[in-house]
């Protein structure tokens, strides 16, 4: 059969719309971009002693040595993050579809701090700022929000102390990490522009995923298609003693404490997707 020349660009035509439609389809979430997601939705400081949970504006990050507490855990007080990403990056598709080029989370500490990361803590761990990846044991990671019932170590408990729900991930291991000497964090904070003990303004602490690593890029991948990605900022700097400076521990500004907090900003994540095909080599790890 004859077609003639309009009929063929007619034809053509529709096949370009159709197979831009099903490209867009296929890869509506892998468009080489920077998705910035601020604030979260649940900022907790996860502590057995937080009678507020989910509208403290600040949250004071510690090590307990366990010698003095045994029924509380050694990461004691630290911040759980949860956010929603569906909202910038469609949820629902394979999780090896999300090209994860990057992932940074940024949060900022009050003025006035005097810590520093010099030495080791009464455990003989380095001090440092960690990140770690989030478990969970019983409380539904779909279900939890910021004010979800404490669940870990607390007076009256167990010795040694009961493990913590959600709780840290070592990345070596893939197990808790509240009690571990050793454990492996995600990432380790960087200290933008701080002057310890002359800290006038809330400063950024930057948390920097390597991605290439295949267990920190499956945990986000795994986490994008299921619409939510959780962290937990942890340290091993030791509690300040009773009747100290609070400023002696890192203070992480939540959400809700922004406006009292002038030159800080909520908690933030930023994911870089890369773009089809321009990563093909980094895929081949299993």
């Amino acid at each position: 059969m004859f077609c003639s020349k309009s009929s063929w660009l007619v034809l053509f035509g529709v096949a370009l719309f159709t197979a831009a439609l099903f490209s867009g389809n296929q890869c509506a979430w892998c468009d080489p971009a920077v998705h910035v997601f601020q604030p979260p939705v649940g900022d907790r400081w996860h502590y057995p002693f937080n009678f507020s949970p989910g509208t403290r504006p600040t949250a004071s990050i510690f090590w307990n040595n366990g010698r003095d507490f045994p029924i509380f855990n050694k990461r004691d007080g630290y911040v759980i993050l949860r956010w929603n990403t569906s909202s910038l990056i469609p949820s629902g598709n394979a999780p090896e579809s999300y090209l994860v080029e990057g992932c940074t989370v940024t949060v900022f500490n009050v003025a006035s701090a005097t810590w520093t990361l010099d030495g080791l803590n009464s455990d003989g761990v380095q001090k440092r700022l960690e990140m770690f990846g989030v478990g969970f044991t019983d409380i539904n990671p779909e279900t939890w929000v910021e004010s979800t019932a404490y669940v870990g170590g607390n007076v009256g408990g167990p010795v040694p102390a009961a493990q913590r729900d959600p709780y840290p991930l070592d990345l070596a291991t893939q197990g808790h990490a509240e009690d571990s000497l050793n454990a492996l964090p995600w990432a380790l904070g960087t200290l933008i522009g701080y002057n310890p003990p002359n800290q006038t303004a809330p400063f950024p602490i930057v948390f920097t995923l390597d991605t290439s690593q295949p267990s920190i890029r499956a945990y986000i991948q795994q986490s994008l298609s299921l619409g939510r990605l959780y962290w937990i900022v942890a340290t091993p700097i030791d509690a300040p003693v009773m009747g100290g400076s609070p400023s002696s521990s890192p203070v992480i500004i939540m959400k809700e404490g922004v406006g009292s907090h002038p030159g800080s900003e909520a908690p933030r994540m930023a994911i870089e997707l890369g773009e089809q095909g321009s990563s093909v080599e980094k895929w081949n790890f299993y």
